[in-house]
């Protein structure tokens, strides 16, 4: 952590130096040499300029995606301050399943009866499941991190914050067609080809967007006893966009996208290996044994010969028509959305069956929401408000097999359990920011949110079909009204104060794994200050955020097996907490073509008291049991530099650092499952022509070939081994992209 805040008295010193000139970028607003660009975000349902938005909110246009290599949700979030990303989760067996935690707030659930604690929004539209949650970069125009409770404007499941995906727009005021082509080959036979493609069909009216990515390679590991890759990519993304404006007054703006997935799972190993009596059971009768040779000889491949697969088809459609008023415009935003994921994994990764699964998730959301956004008394007072529908059924499969070998001696212990949940929620808002005094802002919003769910369970043995819980159903409505309240005072036209205060709420579910356990809602209310600045002439900005949380009834979960071999989930709102930190961002803009980026967070989180779980099978919660997925520190450093060349070509040279202290992945607080404090480097290097029409890049990835645990669960208690998901090695490649 001091070498990322080294590079911070470097980006000062920096700025010491000459008034250089620096051309602007495409897809931001125009600067003149050598300042910050103003960066134009949605984060509060209008478009704004970032530094005078009083939200903590991190945003990175297509240029920064594309500048850090990188490809998915994940490869942004590990530059994010607060902000914790895994593809895979564990906690529930799911490495199909993908979790996001904000200032320590997420969920490590991933079954259909339980809901994100951290939003994630793509052209607007909610997603409902945590399956398929790791979007493709494709075509993307900016991302947007809100941190903190975001219950007034997006609602529900937004208590640790919210995510915002906007793909590029279609053209229509070009003359002609456009588009790009892009190519990268690299380390595991990887072969990703991209292209992008507007078409303007009505002159300034109406135009087409195409985008599609084909990402391959072949893994970078793989079982020892089949032979089966792991851990390798065959995805394909499409998008298809139509933007129609037949006058000033009306936007219409279609979308339709689909990815499809057809891959071996990701790479899980067993780093330990203990005896319990279930393991010194099947040893006294079977070979082969099943004892520490099946622990992952070098980190990476395992011994596992049971499911490894993950397929997946996510697609979807939505359709945004707004109209256009003198003071106020109205908005109509429709969706659908489909996903069908199987995922199998054999987390013992041994020949012997000692646990595997299989799980077949199929979910449907339909959501409409209509919006108003205006200004009224002179423009001294924006608002926005809206009224929201959600609907969503979905179903879940799991065959869990589990020491089969055993059930002559202790019956059977494999079963197959099936679930559904429907998902009904309405909700109406609005939030009004007036202007007290030129420069004084005052900002008042409230949601309400009433939700009704149905759920149904049942549990038979895997191959006897005896029926262990016959089909049962629960149901339960909830309903939260969640308020804002905050003020900001603009001192310069470059310096912005605020103070907030504002409630998040995440919905209460089922726990399809224990017949008949509802859980209720949690919440938090977080009291937060901020500074957004820009000083010496726009070249080095800084925003700082500080908040403090009051976290409640928090949905605390555990996942575990019985001495006789029976996975347990168990989820209760079992205590509340108080969180809190802060986020500093810095850029610099120190001399021509130089940039400097250096961002810090820091998380605090303690339980502070438990709730009456006597009934529900949890341990007790104390002040000493640790957050899961929730690093202390995080931090990144970055630097990029374009060099003019002669004959008008230029190389852009990129270093990003980012580091991440330790994090436990079970509330339990086990030293087995424990991931130490790491730091990731990556590197790139393009030349291009002035103009980018094309560019030739070279990258590396983890370019140190840190090794480290994505997500860990500890099972030595029931089954005798820890099961870990191990993030990808070093990686390098070569990109090739063509603009037309």
């Amino acid at each position: 952590m001091r070498a990322i805040y080294g590079v911070g008295f470097v980006l000062l010193a920096g700025l010491l130096v000459n008034d250089g000139t620096r051309a602007g970028e495409p897809g931001v607003t125009e600067a003149p040499a050598a300042e910050l660009q103003e960066v134009i975000v949605t984060a509060e349902k209008r478009s704004e300029n970032l530094q005078r938005v009083p939200v903590s909110v991190t945003a990175f246009s297509a240029q920064d995606i594309q500048a850090r290599s990188a490809t998915s949700l994940e490869s942004i979030a590990q530059s994010t301050p607060n902000v914790s990303f895994q593809s895979e989760a564990s906690n529930d067996g799911n490495a199909a399943s993908s979790v996001i935690y904000i200032r320590g707030i997420g969920t490590n659930l991933v079954g259909i009866g339980a809901e994100p604690g951290v939003g994630l929004y793509v052209n607007g539209v909610y997603q409902g499941r945590l399956q398929g949650l790791d979007v493709d970069m494709l075509d993307i125009d900016r991302v947007e991190v809100l941190r903190g409770p975001q219950g007034t404007l997006y609602g529900k499941n937004t208590v640790g914050g919210a995510v915002n995906i906007i793909p590029s727009l279609p053209d229509a005021k070009a003359d002609n067609a456009s588009g790009w082509v892009e190519a990268i080959g690299g380390r595991f036979d990887r072969i990703d080809g991209l292209a992008n493609l507007n078409v303007p069909i009505m002159k300034d009216e109406l135009a087409l967007k195409l985008a599609i990515a084909s990402r391959n390679d072949d893994g970078y590991a793989k079982s020892l006893a089949s032979g089966e890759a792991m851990a390798d990519t065959k995805k394909l993304t499409t998008r298809v966009s139509a933007l129609f404006t037949p006058n000033a007054q009306w936007d219409v703006l279609a979308n339709v996208d689909g990815t499809r997935i057809r891959e071996h799972n990701a790479d899980i190993i067993m780093p330990f290996i203990a005896s319990p009596a279930l393991a010194q059971l099947y040893n006294k009768f079977f070979t082969p044994l099943y004892n520490s040779q099946w622990v992952s000889p070098n980190g990476y491949d395992s011994f596992g010969t049971g499911p490894n697969v993950y397929n997946a088809l996510l697609w979807g459609g939505d359709l945004t028509v707004t109209w256009h008023g003198s003071d106020f415009d109205l908005k109509s935003i429709s969706a659908f959305r489909h996903n069908s994921t199987t995922n199998g994994i054999d987390p013992d990764s041994s020949p012997i069956d000692v646990l595997e699964t299989l799980t077949d998730i199929t979910q449907r959301q339909y959501s409409q929401e209509f919006q108003a956004n205006g200004a009224s008394f002179g423009d001294r007072l924006k608002w926005v408000g809206g009224l929201y529908l959600f609907q969503e059924s979905a179903s879940e499969q799991t065959q869990a097999f589990v020491f089969p070998a055993l059930k002559p001696f202790l019956g059977e212990l494999s079963f197959l359990r099936l679930a559904t949940v429907d998902n009904h929620a309405y909700a109406a808002y609005a939030q009004g920011t007036y202007t007290i005094l030129d420069n004084l802002h005052a900002t008042v919003g409230l949601r309400y949110t009433e939700e009704y769910k149905g759920s149904s369970f049942e549990q038979s043995g895997l191959y006897s079909g005896t029926v262990e819980n016959p089909l049962s159903s629960s149901s339960a409505k909830f309903d939260k009204a969640t308020p804002r309240v905050g003020f900001d005072y603009q001192w310069t036209p470059d310096l912005m104060t605020y103070i907030s205060a504002a409630e998040g709420y995440k919905s209460g579910g089922f726990n399809n794994i224990n017949v008949g356990n509802v859980f209720g809602p949690e919440s938090a209310w977080t009291y937060e200050i901020g500074v957004r600045s820009d000083w010496l002439q726009k070249r080095l900005r800084a925003n700082l955020s500080a908040f403090w949380t009051n976290y409640t009834d928090i949905q605390v979960s555990e996942v575990y097996a019985t001495p006789g071999g029976k996975p347990v989930s168990l989820i209760a709102n079992a205590a509340s907490a108080r969180i809190q930190g802060a986020e500093l961002e810095l850029s610099a803009v120190p001399t021509k073509g130089l940039n400097l980026g250096l961002t810090g967070g820091f998380t605090d989180a303690r339980f502070t008291g438990s709730a009456n779980t006597s009934g529900s099978g949890l341990p007790p919660v104390t002040s000493e049991s640790p957050f899961v997925n929730v690093p202390r520190w995080t931090g990144s450093a970055s630097g990029q530099y374009t060099l003019p060349l002669s004959a008008g070509y230029e190389l852009l040279g990129r270093m990003d650092y980012t580091y991440r202290s330790a994090v436990f992945h079970d509330i339990t607080g086990s030293l087995l499952s424990r991931q130490g404090a790491y730091g990731l480097l990556d590197a790139r290097l393009a030349f291009q022509p002035a103009d980018q029409r094309w560019s030739v890049a070279a990258f590396g990835t983890n370019i140190t070939n840190k090794h480290y645990y994505t997500a860990a669960t500890d099972f030595t208690s029931s089954f005798g081994f820890v099961f870990a998901i191990v993030a990808p090695p070093a990686e390098w490649g070569v990109d090739l992209k063509y603009r037309f």
